[in-house]
């Protein structure tokens, strides 16, 4: 009995730190409201339409632009008539990101008043109309509609600037990786030929008639290298830097940028808008330089 009892006693901690043991998590899965999926399978559907496929990065920004044009009042048929747009007017071969190519296909709302209905004769009377304004009440109104007004306008305005970039940038990549690899491989084949000229001449090696034909672009080094009978090789390969660095500046300069100025009438370009004769452009110096509003 005794050896029952304390047996009893030592299993009785080991139940009880089996009682306080937490139960583990269970892992929740996120989940996205209608709205958001109905915006996700929107984007995925243009990156579909245009034979690409829509990335992480891609669903977000482009969910994030619908949002965005939710919030400034665009309905829900207008950006899906914008998105066929942007579908038709896309170019086989190039790829064009969900929120550069469908805002800037989006149609200027119908400005016709609606209809009102008539009211019927059981509806109950209106209530009795709110006394009027006095007139700092309707000055201060006004004021703040006005504020409201301008403040609507410079987010719309830096919303075009930003789609404006938008689109240079990406209509533009080619033509700037090729200036940013060429000049950059012109500069240092010149500096490489150069600095080799001039070493030669600090050594007294050449003369100063000679060393300073290093310094001529392109050509330059040959000479050198010829008028010293092929004594500093490493000339040639500057040059080679130089030839290769002018032929792509030359290609980026020559290569032409689709714009779609006649396939797209609503398009952001520079000029004036067709539909209003307004400049779409205003260039002003600003604290920081030329300014551009657009």
């Amino acid at each position: 009995m005794l050896r029952l009892l304390v047996l009893v006693l030592l299993l009785l901690p080991g139940a009880a730190l089996a009682q306080d043991e937490p139960e583990p998590d269970v892992a929740v899965e996120p989940t996205v409201d209608p709205l958001t999926a109905r915006l996700q399978t929107m984007v995925q559907d243009y990156y579909v339409a245009i034979g690409s496929t829509a990335s992480a990065t891609d669903l977000r920004d482009g969910t994030q632009s619908v949002q965005m044009m939710l919030l400034d009042g665009v309905s829900m048929s207008r950006i899906e008539d914008a998105i066929a747009a942007a579908v038709t007017l896309h170019t086989p071969g190039r790829r064009i990101p969900f929120q550069v190519a469908v805002p800037l296909r989006v149609r200027p709302s119908d400005a016709a008043p609606r209809s009102v209905p008539a009211a019927d004769d059981d509806e109950p009377t209106p209530p009795p109309a709110a006394a009027p304004l006095t007139e700092e009440q309707t000055a201060e109104r006004t004021v703040i509609e006005e504020r409201w007004v301008e403040r609507q306008e410079q987010l719309r305005q830096r919303r075009n600037r930003l789609r404006l970039h938008l689109q240079w940038r990406d209509r533009t990549r080619d033509k700037r990786i090729l200036l940013s690899v060429g000049i950059p491989m012109f500069i240092a084949g010149w500096a490489g030929a150069f600095s080799v000229a001039g070493a030669s001449m600090s050594y007294g090696e050449t003369l100063p008639s000679t060393g300073w034909t290093g310094a001529i672009p392109v050509a330059g080094p040959f000479v050198f290298g010829a008028l010293t009978e092929g004594a500093y090789p490493a000339v040639f390969a500057f040059a080679a830097f130089q030839g290769l660095g002018v032929a792509l500046t030359i290609a980026a300069l020559t290569k032409k940028i689709d714009w779609p100025y006649d396939r797209d009438p609503t398009a952001l370009h520079l000029g004036r808008d067709p539909r209003t004769g307004k400049p779409t452009v205003t260039i002003h110096p600003g604290p920081t330089g030329v300014v551009g509003i657009f």
